[in-house]
């Protein structure tokens, strides 16, 4: 069919609407314009398409890919390739021995798969355990107490 602009004059019959838009479901219909002084009014909803979700989630300790123990948009869990609908969401991500992150993102309508992109980084609760179990497991080597160290340090 033609493209359709505000202001477009059509004489009066039948016509078949068809509205295409990136990440919503089509909509087509017939349309009778009939003889009006006043304009003829097109007003449709369209649905949004759920995206799929792809997660580039990397910890600051290797710096590789990382698939965290939780990742939830809205208070639902995902999985990776899980399809949502377009909307705001709060998201969280856990990954043991790394901070949580909580965040409020918008997921705009597309037919591409969002990608949810984040940094996590290595929480301080996991580096002071090390130095407790570095603490805790000091033990008698050859005979001798070995004093634990006062420091412990990482690089």
């Amino acid at each position: 069919g033609e493209p359709v602009r505000e202001g477009r004059k059509f004489k009066p019959g039948e016509y078949q609407l068809s509205i295409k838009e990136d990440g919503y479901e089509p909509v087509s219909k017939i349309v009778v314009i009939v003889p009006d002084e006043q304009p003829f009014n097109i007003s449709e909803f369209m649905r949004t398409v759920p995206r799929e979700v792809i997660f580039r989630i990397t910890g600051d300790y290797r710096k590789e890919e990382i698939m965290p123990d939780e990742v939830s948009l809205g208070g639902r869990t995902l999985k990776y390739g899980d399809k949502i609908s377009p909307d705001s969401y709060r998201l969280v991500i856990r990954e043991n021995g790394y901070d949580v992150i909580t965040d409020a993102i918008v997921i705009e309508p597309s037919s591409q798969p969002f990608v949810l992109s984040r940094a996590m980084v290595s929480s301080i609760s996991s580096q002071a355990a090390i130095r407790r179990s570095f603490i805790a497991s000091s033990s008698l080597i050859v005979g001798k107490w070995v004093k634990p160290p006062t420091a412990i340090a990482m690089g």
